[in-house]
């Protein structure tokens, strides 16, 4: 999707760099387990949101899990809950990085291309991902940050080295383009 979404709110102005972690609590991917530990690794500029979705229990194991990793840090992590579709969008617009950390090492990681990616870069947010094969193959993989391993640190280290003044929307722009030129291309070859 390259809807760029016309803005409907603001960045945050605290003084602070906000990192959000949207999408599945599935353990199997692996993303919030790690988008969480990261924060032991940042001090009290940065504060990592987590929202998403899951079982009951994965959600508890969410919260217990920024629990447990807040005791540590001066990062501020919070549990932001669900958002639903109509408030999600000027919520995602606060954000400065958007982190799709699912396990590179899963199988589903060669072929699934996280959706996440597209909708953070469509609100203007900076993305910082693993180095999942589908991502590194892609189109905007010059326009993504990636950290090395898979690992609290490594992803630490990343958000701390993204320039946070990007707007990504631009290379979702230039990819609206390039499709419908090739789409015309396509059409007309018929």
């Amino acid at each position: 999707n390259y809807h760029i979404h016309p803005t409907q709110n603001e960045k945050w102005s605290d003084g602070k760099v906000h990192v959000i972690y949207s999408g599945t609590f599935n353990q199997r991917k692996g993303g919030v387990d790690s988008a969480i530990r990261a924060g032991e690794f940042l001090d009290a500029n940065y504060h990592i949101h987590i929202t998403g979705w899951g079982t009951e229990a994965e959600i508890e194991g969410v919260k217990e899990t920024v629990k447990r990793v807040s005791e540590k840090t001066t990062c501020m992590i919070t549990y932001d809950g669900y958002q639903d579709d109509q408030s999600f969008i000027p919520y995602l617009q606060q954000f400065n990085i958007g982190l799709s950390t699912q396990n590179p090492d899963d199988k589903l990681s060669s072929s699934c291309f996280p959706s996440k990616i597209l909708l953070y870069m469509c609100n203007g947010l900076t993305v910082l991902s693993s180095k999942a094969p589908a991502v590194l193959n892609s189109q905007i993989a010059s326009d993504v940050f990636f950290y090395e391993r898979q690992t609290p640190i490594d992803i630490a280290t990343g958000i701390k080295r993204i320039p946070i003044d990007v707007d990504s929307r631009k290379v979702i722009e230039k990819l609206d383009v390039n499709c419908k030129h090739q789409m015309k291309r396509f059409l007309q070859s018929l």
